[in-house]
This record gives C-alpha cells, structure tokens and sequence, in this order.
C-alpha cells in the first residue's frame, strides 16, 4: 500500500464516518426534541385543565361563600332579635327568619360538594340543624301560646335562649372558616 492509497482511505473513512456521526447526531437530537416537545405539550394541557378547575372552583366559592356567610350572619341576628323581643304575636320576624332558614338549607344542597371539598359541611350543617330546632320550638311556643299553655311556653322560651347562645357560638365559627375559604 502506497501513502496515497493510505491517505485516500484515511480520508474517505473519516468522511464515511462523520457523515454516519452527524446522521445519528441529527437522528438522535431530533427524536429527542420530539419527545420534549410532546411531553411539554403534555404538561401544557394538563397545566390548562388543572388551571381551569381551579377556576371554576374558585369561580363557585365566589358565589356560595359570600352567600353562606351572609345567611349566617342574617339568622343569627334574627334570633337574637327573637331572643330579645319574645314576641311570637307579630309574624312577619318568624315568617322570614322561616323562610331564610329554608334558603340556608337550599344553599347547603347547592354548594355541598364545594363544603365537603374545603371541609365545612359538617359545621354549616350543624348550624342549620341548630336553626330548625330553634325555629321547632318557636312553633311549639306559638301552639303553647294559642292553647293556653303558658307554662310550657314559659320552658321553651327557656330552651329557646340556650339554643341561641349556641347558635351565637356557632356563627362566630361559621363566620371565620368561610370567610377564610374565599
């Protein structure tokens, strides 16, 4: 073998060689871009959807929280007022502390999927159930009242201010943790 014929497949090797390195080289790259591209695009969809839940989460606290808190406050100022006046001959109080009891309840049913996520449900609820019986015994006043049975409503009144020394504690509660859920 002569130098040139050494030189020439010295060369042409080298040639052969960095064409087959720069072949799998660029081979190689592109599969590995395409697989990076794929997976961002991945994590960019999941990130969306993570996103938009988060959103709608947001979006319904927006709406329940505010609502519920409001509830909360209104029935609990009422049966203070109801505690403090004792009055059951005028009904337009009991009538609407009825009927926002009742839209308690309703809001309950609505949003408690979004309680039972944030872990609220359980105290709003006794809360609710608090209201009932106090609004329980003042129709049992009422009836004690219409039927002359004074002494029994003289002890559900009694009964009826503990109920709402409890729902006083309740709300102050209640209060706190929804507001922190906004």
């Amino acid at each position: 073998m002569d130098i040139t014929t050494i030189i020439t497949s010295v060369i042409t090797s080298s040639i052969v060689s960095g064409v087959i390195v720069f072949s799998l080289r660029t081979l190689i790259k592109g599969r590995i871009d395409h697989y990076f591209k794929t997976e961002l695009e991945k994590l960019k969809t999941q990130l969306n959807i993570f996103t938009n839940q988060e959103q709608v989460i947001s979006n319904r606290r927006n709406d329940a929280y505010p609502h519920l808190v409001e509830l909360v406050y209104k029935t609990r100022n009422m049966t203070r007022e109801i505690i403090t006046y004792m009055n059951f001959k005028g009904r337009t109080l009991l009538d609407e502390f009825s009927m926002k009891v009742k839209e308690l309840e309703e809001a309950l049913y609505k949003y408690r999927i979004d309680l039972e996520r944030d872990q609220c449900f359980d105290n709003i609820h006794k809360y609710k159930n608090s209201l009932l019986n106090f609004n329980m015994k003042i129709s049992e006043i009422i009836f004690f009242l219409e039927h002359d049975a004074e002494e029994k409503a003289i002890i559900r009144k009694k009964e009826l201010e503990e109920d709402y020394k409890t729902i006083d504690l309740q709300h102050s509660e209640l209060i706190k943790v929804l507001s922190n859920k906004k």
